[in-house]
């Protein structure tokens, strides 16, 4: 299995629908999406204010400029990804709640400097992938990952 880079995030999900999409065309549906392919678009955003919360898709930093900041789409369901300071994920989970606070129970509280505990002690940051309109959908995309990517501290 390849490892996971952020690059591989939008060619992963687009895979990921068309094996629904292939599924269900298997099953006798005449099923098509006749859109544009999906391109994530990350940014740096720094959320101070928890109205902001689904303002940003992108990283979210585990360090000092960051601590006081919310994960992006917190009170949302998804998927999110621990990336080491290469750019490669170690790390895929899902909630189908609230994400902000499965993340947290990852890193803990950021005190004196550094995370409280960390559980992957090379993240850098983490991406969110919201299911807001869809949360069942985060269980099934994080399975697919997971089948399909190497990821350092997921048991397969």
């Amino acid at each position: 299995m390849e490892k996971m880079e952020e690059d591989d995030i939008s060619k992963a999900f687009n895979l990921f629908i068309e094996k629904i999409i292939e599924q269900f065309n298997e099953l006798g549906s005449d099923v098509e999406i006749k859109s544009k392919k999906l391109t994530f678009i990350l940014d740096d955003k720094k959320i101070k204010d928890k109205k902001d919360l689904n303002t940003s898709n992108g990283r979210y930093y585990l360090n000092e400029e960051y601590k006081d900041c919310y994960f992006p789409f917190s009170d949302s369901p998804g998927v999110y990804l621990f990336f080491n300071k290469d750019g490669e994920a170690i790390y895929v989970g899902k909630c189908e709640v609230k994400i902000g606070r499965r993340i947290w129970s990852h890193t803990g509280p950021y005190k004196n400097g550094e995370y409280r505990y960390l559980e992957f002690e090379e993240a850098e940051y983490v991406i969110v992938i919201p299911f807001i309109n869809a949360p069942f959908m985060a269980p099934s995309f994080e399975s697919y990952l997971s089948k399909n990517y190497d990821f350092k501290y997921n048991k397969n």
